[in-house]
């Protein structure tokens, strides 16, 4: 079986999950059939910045509930040209990586086939 935690599965998932434009503090919005939560957290230092989000996703229709989080976490360094790389994680809390794997696949497909439409 393919991995759930993997960088190809978090873009799949971020791709069809048409999110709000950034904002501080909390959004929420429904991308097929999933209610989305996200938690944006910052902070900014005179030696260094953060930005943290966690999106919550949560699929409660049939059988196959589960609830997953993609933690993204950024940071800066005003003295150095190179800035390290933001990093992304996706947590399973409930449920099966197959169930939201299945999900992915026909979320990204109806996504494709509305955009080849336009």
């Amino acid at each position: 079986m393919k991995r759930l935690s993997n960088a190809l599965r978090i873009a799949d998932i971020e791709y069809v999950l048409d999110a709000p434009a950034s904002v501080t503090g909390s959004a929420s919005w429904v991308a097929h059939g999933v209610h989305c939560e996200r938690h944006r957290h910052q902070y900014a230092g005179v030696d260094h910045a953060f930005t943290f989000d966690v999106v919550h996703l949560k699929y409660r229709h049939g059988r196959n509930l589960w609830h997953a989080a993609i933690i993204t976490e950024s940071w800066r360094f005003p003295q150095i040209s190179n800035q390290p790389r933001t990093t992304k994680s996706i947590k399973l809390l409930q449920g099966r990586s197959s169930d939201i794997l299945d999900w992915i696949r026909q979320a990204r497909a109806a996504k494709l086939e509305t955009a080849s439409k336009s």
